[in-house]
């Protein structure tokens, strides 16, 4: 891989590997970790972002999805439909971060 050449990433190892990756990211690219919260003051002295998407999936939670699908009471509302093919990668790491809201 080149040096500098990713717009974004995510991040499913951490450790060492999250800061790794900063060399990989062009200028003000992203680094979207699901394993910890980045160190933003190391990726901001590399020119580039972070973000922290918390993932705690448990079966219980499964289940409650599973249930919801079932029932036909799961309702997901589609914010945008992009062309992947069309659509740059930094619109795609801007789609990527974002906020779960849970309401069951």
């Amino acid at each position: 891989m080149a040096s500098r050449s990713l717009d974004a990433v995510i991040d499913t190892i951490g450790g060492d590997a999250l800061e790794s990756t900063c060399e990989a990211l062009r200028p003000n690219g992203i680094i979207v970790s699901v394993v910890r919260a980045p160190d933003e003051a190391y990726v901001r002295s590399r020119g580039v972002r972070a973000a922290y998407f918390i993932v705690d999936v448990t079966r219980d939670r499964l289940d409650r999805i599973s249930a919801m699908v079932e029932r036909g009471t799961l309702n997901l509302p589609v914010g945008e439909v992009l062309d992947l093919a069309d659509c740059r990668m930094g619109m795609i790491a801007r789609l990527l971060v974002f906020e779960i809201i849970w309401k069951a």
